[in-house]
């Protein structure tokens, strides 16, 4: 993200049945290239020099584990954006699943 100029967005919004919770994300920074995009959520890809390559990859895995999804979209000099949907469980149904554990 450029100093002192970065921006970060973030939306929520339901979906029109209710059923899941959209969390958008988005920033101004450099983006990323095309050929790096399809790896950024592997563990221990990263194009940084003092990076380690496990934050995406740790993000996506919690998403996984709600069974939700992660979609990011990019474009070198424009920015990126991160779309997660999670499924939205009523009460009743979260205190049945956190029983089965």
């Amino acid at each position: 993200m450029p100093a002192n100029t970065g921006i970060i967005e973030v939306e929520t919004r339901l979906e029109a049945d209710r059923s899941d919770v959209v969390v958008l994300i988005k920033d101004n920074g450099k983006g990323i290239e095309k050929k790096n995009l399809k790896n950024i959520t592997t563990p221990f890809f990263t194009t940084k020099a003092k990076g380690t390559g496990l934050g995406l990859a740790i993000c996506k895995q919690v998403v996984m584990l709600h069974k939700g999804t992660m979609r990011i979209e990019s474009s070198p000099g424009k920015g990126t954006g991160v779309e997660i949907t999670l499924p939205i469980h009523d009460k009743k149904n979260a205190e049945e699943n956190s029983h089965r554990r």
